[in-house]
């Protein structure tokens, strides 16, 4: 053969290799792509199954059916819910991971979902043949995928799908298995219980106690009816291969994906490391507050997950500024795509060998010593200051214990033991909603039709963004776009959005297939911009122009369903159901509307702004009229030339006490009724009441409150003034924040930065009175409120930081002050919203006028800071400082001590009654004696708020308070009222801290002061002011001999001593210069008196200063001035004399006796 002729086949050879080359890489592509849809529709479904779930203690009962049970089958279908919720977050990651390995490839982003079985609405992967035994489900035809509500069916299916090739060899719902499962759970029932009665110390107690809740939880039967037997577990029906075919979930990825994955990094088809993607994704600053699900929940101590290790060296290499964040899906070679695969299995079966691994599980617990021994071994590896690694067998065990397989098995036993309960009472058990029934009602009727289509243009915007985080072209042009999509796309709209609307879903018959539906036909008709972004979505064509015109409409679309929502809820109220579903139903409308908030939000996270961070200057200058509800303590005037308080007497409240915080903490909806993933839980014997998100400052009967017991043990409700005092504010008086720390912090809350808090200086107190002064009697109480506002209840504003981050404003923000009455009411003295003459919610103004409104917080910092006057309202204990781990271990004891008066009766004379208080007392320990990191962290955090209130002012009748002051000073006060809230002395100033929140108790602490100018009414009577130091009686002499002599008056070195019977002195007031003069009048060993002349306007000005004995061991320093005026003006020339003279008194006493002022 000649050179040609081998040229040519040489060339042949080449093309055709590459050809080769070409079609492996493809067949790589088409799996990533089903991994991705595998991935996609296993998340869909279960996050649709979890929100059939009911979700109130209420929905458990049946009024016409005794349930012992029902607090029981409550608290676990709330913890069926949550499992199956954390393992929807753990298939997020998972199809996180699978885009990213389709973008080291240099692909496009894949979210697609599988196509409908023929003939069917149900998901289907022909390539998935899934096992029970010999049988192959639905019949070797491939593996269907439905979205249905919560059966045991369903939970059969889950087990199924999370199954590994070896059990379902074996048979994963098989007889065999059944009884693996049901050892398994009985073990999470013991382990439950010994995290409830962990710090009980005394074995005989603690064993006893141990077996009647379990004997409870295990045992107590539905009801006294005589029972009959159980129906048996029921086994779902049986549920061919293409190119190839797989198992299981662990069999696709390593057998399918991973040997191709190695030849691509071997033919070098691997062009992007995600280095810059998932460090931008982990950047606390800006995506990592949308909380994309980029770590797997925690199992171990060092559980090798793709988010942590192995980064440091390249870190270092590329200096940057994320390297101190956790890097998931960041890979450079086939070990570190290998640990992705296996975390993705590992996370789904646990192990390959899963029913050997349990089996191990369960002969290491018993070979330590019981579940009790375990649960320490748990506690020792989550101790972050233990430097020792996991043992090997606690490690196999967490990975069995948190795989999706475990918790789906768990799930379906429990599910198989309460379906027996139930049927041995001759009932079924359902923890799936029933629908509401339509009854012929055409607009119901039209709502379900609507609502598929509704949710879908919801979800179309998600995955859209989704998509675009994981996009190549033009990614680093469509940075300000896509920080903003971080931020919004992925928790936000998963809380307010996806979440809400699937559990809306559950209370109607809706045609389920029709949910999650990227096609046209499934979108409602008249939302043409949802169609139009679906069309550009599924276009391949990408450029910044197209990225623009996507971000828009889907904005456009999703206040479109924000609308349909508003637009729902007015319809909904109109029906006659049962009034906790329609609230239930409501509460999820009203959700929805928040939808609207996006298009505000994008473009104000674009240019840099979120929460209480400014936007960049183009975004302050475009919106320069955002000042309207300003509420600033420097009245908005950056200058400092208005200040808010200039020569003014103030009304100074100080008050402390717990309110309720009656609202589920994230990651759940605000609109969650009970608590279910966040650290807040309602339980049974909560009642009827349920989580409104409500900030309850005072108890008012036939509201929705929940008062927990044992009452005696826990805070009381109630914040209640400690101290009114009369001020004054010259001229030099400062308000402003003042830094207290640096704070860098994801955990407990989510805060960055400095920290402030509002700071008042310059202001005198002439007078200090007590509640029991006002109000004459030792029982009855000045009593601050937050009030409701057109029957909204106070709340705090973040929605799931789509509005706000971590700490977040109050609104509707109205605050009131008002004296206990002898008929055991409160009368208002006067009360004061923030300034809202257009009635607009904070939830409508936008997010730049939210910003300048200044009600955010300004500053987190520790309960170790709070006040000493305040602290008689902390703690049960004042001598106690708060310890988490002590202040809830206290809070168990005392649980404890009440369960254990019910759990002296035997299983057949428990009430329903009787039971309930047992589970919910239980179950509450649980949550206290093995709390949540947060539940910790959360009772030593206290958060700072400073602003004015400025709007319309209410006064009640005679106040007590101003009556109280002018009997004891003579002065004639009331409130000012001035309708231009921009002078001086005419806004309240409020400064108060919330904190010390008890998760158990639903509440926290507050404290504050607030300030109210007055205005001062001039009249004939004699204004007296006196000051007041208190010392021990052994200093009675010093004292007098020190501070009570005419002809030495120590304070004052500029005094002139004229005689022994009269000095002079000369004071500023301005440009002016005042000779005073004084004469002495009367003189002893404990004191004198004297007048003075020299101010005008000021009549018969009288002053004493003398030491006489105080209460039992003390005695008392007094320095005060009688005076009349003949106007205003002077009042205020002698009130700056009064605070100056006392001023440099209290200066020189403290140099020598460190005297306390505590009465005035």
């Amino acid at each position: 053969m000649d050179d040609k002729s081998n040229n040519d086949a040489a060339t042949e050879n080449d093309q055709s290799g590459e050809k080769f080359s070409e079609y492996e890489k493809r067949d790589l592509v088409e799996r990533l792509h089903l991994a991705s849809k595998l991935e996609h529709c296993l998340l869909n479904a279960y996050i649709y199954t979890a929100c059939t779930i009911k979700s109130t203690p209420e929905e458990f009962v049946d009024a016409d059916q005794e349930n012992k049970r029902y607090a029981i089958q409550f608290e676990r279908a709330r913890e069926w819910k949550k499992s199956i919720f954390m393992v929807a977050h753990e298939e997020m990651l998972h199809l996180h991971y699978v885009q990213c390995l389709l973008r080291a490839l240099g692909e496009k982003p894949y979210f697609q979902l599988p196509d409908k079985k023929p003939g069917t609405n149900v998901w289907f992967i022909p390539n998935w043949d899934i096992k029970n035994g010999k049988l192959s489900m639905n019949n070797g035809d491939g593996t269907i995928i439905p979205i249905e509500s919560c059966t045991f069916e369903n939970a059969q299916r889950f087990v199924l799908y999370e199954s590994s090739d070896s059990l379902q060899d074996m048979g994963a719902i098989s007889e065999k298995a059944k009884e693996l499962y049901g050892k398994l759970f009985d073990f999470e029932i013991r382990l439950r219980i010994e995290q409830m009665l962990i710090h009980i110390k005394d074995k005989d107690v603690h064993d006893d106690l141990a077996k009647k809740l379990y004997n409870v939880y295990t045992q107590l039967p539905v009801s006294d009816k005589p029972q009959t037997p159980f129906i048996p577990m029921t086994v779902i029906a049986p549920l061919k291969p293409e190119s190839f075919q797989f198992q299981s979930i662990g069999d696709f990825y390593h057998h399918e994906i991973q040997p191709l994955y190695d030849m691509a990094f071997d033919k070098q088809w691997t062009r992007q490391t995600n280095f810059d993607l998932v460090a931008e994704q982990k950047d606390p600053n800006v995506a990592a507050e949308g909380f994309l699900p980029l770590t797997p929940n925690y199992r171990y101590k060092n559980f090798p997950d793709m988010s942590k290790g192995g980064m440091k060296s390249h870190c270092n290499k590329k200096k940057s500024a994320h390297c101190e964040y956790d890097i998931p899906g960041w890979f450079k070679n086939k070990e570190d795509v290998h640990k992705i695969i296996n975390e993705i299995v590992d996370e789904g079966e646990g192990f390959d060998q899963f029913y050997e691994r349990a089996e191990q599980l369960l002969n290491y617990v018993a070979k330590i010593g019981g579940a009790g021994a375990y649960l320490q071994q748990i506690i020792q590896d989550q101790d972050k200051t233990n430097p020792s690694k996991t043992p090997e067998e606690l490690k196999d065990g967490q990975l069995v214990r948190e795989s999706h397989l475990y918790r789906f098995a768990i799930i379906m036993t429990a599910f198989q033991q309460e379906k027996d309960f139930a049927a041995r009472a001759g009932i079924s058990y359902e923890v799936k909603r029933t629908p509401v029934n339509i009854d012929g009602n055409t607009q119901l009727d039209n709502l379900c039709q609507e609502l598929p289509g509704y949710f879908n243009a919801c979800f179309v915007p998600m995955i859209m963004w989704l998509s675009r985080m994981y996009e190549i072209k033009d990614w680093s042009a469509d940075k300000p776009r896509r920080q903003a999509i971080e931020m919004l796309a992925a928790w936000p709209i998963m809380s307010l959005g996806i979440r809400p609307f699937l559990e809306l879903a559950s209370f109607f018959k809706i045609d389920q297939s029709k949910l999650f539906s990227l096609a046209d036909v499934d979108l409602p008709s008249s939302l043409t911009d949802a169609l139009e972004l679906l069309k550009l979505y599924n276009n391949d064509d990408r450029s910044e122009e197209i990225y623009t015109q996507m971000d828009d409409l889907a904005l456009n679309t999703l206040e479109a369903v924000g609308a349909w929502a508003e637009n729902s809820r007015e319809f909904v109220k109109t029906l006659q159901i049962p009034e906790h579903t329609k609230t239930m139903i409501l509460t999820r409308l009203t959700g929805l509307i928040v939808l609207k908030e996006f298009k505000l939000q994008f473009e104000f996270r674009m240019h840099g702004g979120y929460s209480n961070k400014s936007p960049d200057a183009n975004y302050e200058l475009r919106y320069c009229d955002s000042h309207t509800y300003e509420e600033d303590p420097n009245l908005g005037d950056d200058s400092g030339q208005t200040k808010i308080y200039n020569d003014a007497l103030l009304l100074r409240l100080r008050f402390s006490g717990w309110g309720q915080v009656q609202l589920a903490t994230d990651p759940d909806p605000p609109t969650d009724e009970s608590g279910c993933s966040g650290t807040h839980m309602l339980h049974a014997t909560d009642g009827k009441s349920v989580f409104n998100r409500a900030l309850v400052w005072q108890k008012h009967n036939g509201s929705n409150e929940i008062i927990r017991e044992p009452a005696k043990d826990l805070p009381t409700v109630g914040v209640n003034c400690i101290d009114v005092s009369l001020m004054a504010s010259g001229t030099n008086m400062t308000v402003g924040y003042v830094p207290l720390s640096e704070m860098q912090s994801l955990g407990a809350v989510q805060a960055s930065g400095t920290q402030f808090d509002l700071d008042i200086s310059g202001v005198h107190e002439l007078l200090r009175c007590t509640p029991k002064d006002i109000l004459q009697q030792p029982d009855k109480q000045i009593r601050i409120d937050l009030l409701d506002k057109d029957g909204k209840k106070p709340l705090l504003l973040g929605e799931n930081h789509l509005v706000w981050k971590d700490g977040e404003p109050i609104d509707p923000f109205i605050l009131s002050v008002g004296c206990d009455t002898a008929d055991q009411t409160t009368a208002v003295e006067f009360e004061r919203e923030v300034f809202n003459d257009t009635n607009v919610s904070m939830l409508r103004m936008t997010p730049l006028e939210r910003l300048f409104s200044q009600r955010g917080p300004v500053g987190f910092d520790s309960t170790a800071n709070i006040p000493t006057w305040a602290k008689c309202n902390f703690l049960k204990d004042p001598e106690k400082s708060m310890v988490a781990n002590d202040y809830l271990e206290d809070r168990a004891k005392h649980l404890c001590d009440a369960m254990k008066v019910k759990l002296d009766k035997t299983l057949d004379q428990l009430t329903v009654k009787d039971a309930t208080e047992i589970i919910s007392y239980a179950e509450r320990m649980n949550l206290v004696s093995f709390p949540r990191p947060t539940t910790k962290a959360w009772l030593n955090a206290t958060l700072h708020y400073g602003h004015t209130i400025s709007g319309t002012l209410k006064l009640g009748g005679n106040s007590l308070i101003l009556k109280t002051i002018q009997e004891k000073t003579g002065l004639s006060c009331s409130l000012v009222d001035d309708p231009n809230r921009k002078t001086s002395n005419s806004r309240w100033l409020a400064k108060y801290t919330l904190g010390a929140m008890d998760t158990d108790a639903l509440s926290n602490f507050i404290f504050g002061e607030l300030y109210m100018p007055l205005k001062v009414t001039k009249s004939d009577k004699e204004i007296q002011f006196v000051k007041t130091w208190v010392y021990t009686n052994s200093l009675f002499q010093t004292i007098a001999e020190f501070a009570c002599r005419f002809d030495k008056p120590f304070w004052n070195s500029d005094y002139q001593i004229v005689d022994n019977q009269t000095r002079t002195l000369i004071v500023e007031d301005g440009n002016d210069k005042i000779n005073l003069t004084e004469t002495c009048t009367n003189a002893n060993g404990a004191g004198y008196e004297y007048t003075q002349d020299g101010f005008k306007g000021v009549q018969n000005c009288r002053q004493y200063s003398r030491v006489e004995d105080y209460l039992k061991d003390k005695m008392k320093l007094s320095w005060g001035i009688t005076f009349k005026i003949e106007n205003i003006d002077a009042l205020m020339q002698m009130v700056n004399f009064f605070n100056n003279q006392t001023d440099a008194i209290n200066h020189e006493l403290q140099k020598y006796f460190t005297p306390a002022v505590i009465d005035q």
